[in-house]
């Protein structure tokens, strides 16, 4: 992914055709038969080392959300309610 490409335009998973070997040898000749020939392998996208840049306001609104998830499960409530398996 080149750095002037933007998020919405990440690359799909393709696919590849690759041949089918079976290696179990306790198979009988109809299952090897049925089980021969090509199938298509998922080859992912190389997406390790690419910049994921984020709308501003998607930033913004996902850090809120950090916020409330931190604060809403470190009141004394939630931890006494998740430690004993309570829901209330």
């Amino acid at each position: 992914m080149s750095d002037d490409q933007d998020a919405g335009s990440w690359p799909a998973v393709e696919f590849e055709s690759r041949p089918w070997q079976v290696s179990d040898a306790y198979i009988s000749r109809a299952q090897r038969r049925m089980h021969q020939g090509d199938f298509s392998a998922a080859v992912p996208a190389r997406i390790a080392d690419a910049k994921l840049t984020l709308p501003a306001q998607l930033l913004a609104e996902s850090e809120d959300a950090l916020r409330e998830i931190v604060r809403s499960t470190s009141t004394p409530h939630y931890n006494s309610a998740h430690r004993s398996g309570s829901r209330r």
